[in-house]
């Protein structure tokens, strides 16, 4: 409230206002203190009713209303109403007329705010009330920045020096205070000095080194970060570290600024000097931790970012083991930012899956399964992904199998369909995937023949149900024309060999060649051997790839 606040005996108030008036102003102010509006409201009311010219009832009355505006747009305009009432009856108090500088600004009313704002620095220069006249000055510059933005150029020059003045006033009277800073960068933004702007902001973090919205305002108008440019953001905090060192929020900014300047680097393929700036980064968020232990769980998200900002630095020189190995530190820390794109617009997820291609395109299936698994344990993986290690899973144990290592290839396939359920899980109307897992089932673990052939049976009925739709797109049609196939093929091996049912198998197989796009000789064996024919393009055991 200032030096001005005056006691609950009531700045103004009328002289028959006794003993219970004063009880409930000072409990109106209490209540205003807390926060409690309402209360505070009905104690002002109070004494308003009983005290018409209580000056000290209507201001209170015009604070609280002025607390309720954002969720009670009347509010305003009552609060105004209150505040030209306690102007009348304060006329030497600048509180009234700072509250209608406030309402005026609010409401959008420039010229008023300003108007009001000259009136109660007037008035609290003369009572010697400092921190009256801090708020009356940045209410001041804040209405005349409007001004500047809505005044033809000619008019610019004089309203600049009218803010500039009062900005100054401000530093002065609280040099400690951030709103002069973030005044000061405005009023230069607004006539485009750009480096009047960033050096107000500068000086701001300096003086207020723990006012995050200063530092926020710094890194929005320095731009991006640019490698080895003159003057950047970089040096600007390690400069600002090196007056703070044991500011919490300038290690901070000073991690971003890093981590800033390492994508910089990265966008410009210099993965070298990114990952080292990304290590930098993290120790700076790391220290910022330590000053500050509320920051340590953003400081587990940033590290984890950097992480995986540094993998892509492998991904760059093709170091993929090391890359991997990065992804899932990144994941191990924080797990939701698989799918978060990075300032480059790059993701775990997408880094983790280049990997994968890269490594299965080499035919090195063992470390891209270890890395699909190891990730699907750490975080909410795409249903794809289970997908792509069952894929994985059956592919190892095929090869396994070549090198007969039964009891490891079976264990492998146990892997291949457990990932194949747990796809299912999240896709249960795609038919390659119930087709893909049944496969595993009926021919490599032999076991479970009547979940394979439900499988299967659902395979086709979803399949041809979409088949059924004239506008299903090509790509699509051959794809699912394609699962379809596979299924009626599985289920005629199922009946031969399994159910010894030829004719069943039959229609089945023959349902089979009326898809495309495969050959199928598999299926054309089994057709002649059901017709009598010695047929021998392909093996009954066979399991089709």
């Amino acid at each position: 409230m200032g030096l001005l606040l005056a006691s609950c005996a009531g700045l103004g108030g009328s002289p028959g206002g006794g003993q219970g008036s004063r009880s409930l102003l000072r409990q109106g102010w209490e209540f205003l203190a807390a926060g409690r509006l309402d209360p505070a409201i009905a104690c002002f009311e109070q004494v308003a009713s009983t005290d018409p010219e209580n000056g000290e009832a209507r201001l209170g009355l015009g604070r609280a209303r002025e607390g309720l505006l954002a969720s009670r747009p009347i509010a305003g305009r009552e609060a105004g109403q209150d505040y030209l009432e306690a102007i009348r009856l304060l006329p030497a108090d600048p509180r009234p007329r700072l509250g209608a500088a406030r309402i005026a600004f609010l409401t959008g009313e420039t010229d008023e705010a300003a108007l009001r704002a000259i009136e109660a620095r007037a008035l609290a220069e003369a009572a010697g009330a400092e921190p009256e006249q801090f708020e009356a000055n940045v209410l001041l510059a804040r209405a005349t920045l409007r001004q500047i933005l809505a005044s033809p150029p000619g008019a610019v020059a004089a309203l600049r020096r009218r803010a500039d003045a009062a900005i100054d006033r401000s530093t002065l009277l609280e040099p400690g205070r951030p709103e002069p800073y973030e005044l000061g960068a405005e009023l230069a933004a607004s006539t485009g000095d750009f480096d009047a702007q960033r050096a107000h902001l500068r000086r701001g973090v300096q003086t207020c080194p723990e006012a995050e919205p200063l530092h926020e305002k710094l890194r929005a108008a320095w731009g991006p970060a640019l490698p080895g440019q003159a003057s950047s953001l970089l040096e600007a905090y390690e400069s600002l570290v090196s007056l703070h060192p044991d500011s919490p929020a300038t290690r901070w900014y000073l991690g971003l600024a890093r981590r800033a300047d390492a994508d910089a680097r990265r966008a410009a393929s210099d993965w070298g000097g990114a990952e080292a700036g990304y290590a930098a980064a993290s120790e700076a968020f790391g220290r910022s931790a330590a000053l500050d232990p509320s920051r340590k769980e953003a400081t587990e998200e940033a590290a984890a970012a950097a992480s995986a900002a540094s993998a892509w630095c492998r991904l760059g020189t093709e170091d993929l083991p090391a890359a991997s190995r990065l992804f899932l530190e990144a994941l191990r820390r924080f797990p939701p930012l698989l799918g978060r794109p990075d300032p480059l617009g790059k993701t775990p997820r997408e880094g983790i899956e280049r990997i994968c291609d890269a490594w299965t395109s080499r035919g090195e299936l063992d470390p891209a399964r270890d890395l699909v698994e190891e990730a699907l344990a750490l975080c909410a993986c795409p249903p794809e992904w289970s997908v792509r290690l069952a894929r994985l899973c059956r592919d190892t144990a095929t090869e396994a199998e070549a090198a007969r290592k039964g009891e490891h290839a079976r264990s492998l396939y146990e892997k291949s369909f457990a990932a194949y359920s747990s796809a299912l899980g999240s896709l249960p109307e795609d038919p390659r995937v119930l087709v893909e897992g049944a496969a595993v089932l009926l021919h490599h673990l032999g076991r479970d023949d009547a979940r394979a052939e439900e499988m299967l049976r659902r395979a086709c009925e979803i399949g041809e149900r979409a088949l059924a739709e004239p506008s299903l797109p090509v790509e699509e049609r051959d794809a699912l024309s394609g699962a379809v196939g596979d299924a009626c093929e599985h289920l005629g091996v199922l009946f031969h060999d399994r159910r010894a049912d030829p004719q069943t198998a039959r229609s089945f197989f023959e349902k089979s060649l009326l898809h495309a796009p495969r050959p199928r000789p598999r299926v054309r064996w089994y057709l002649g051997k059901i017709e009598g024919g010695s047929g021998t393009a392909a093996s009954s055991s066979s399991p089709l790839k």
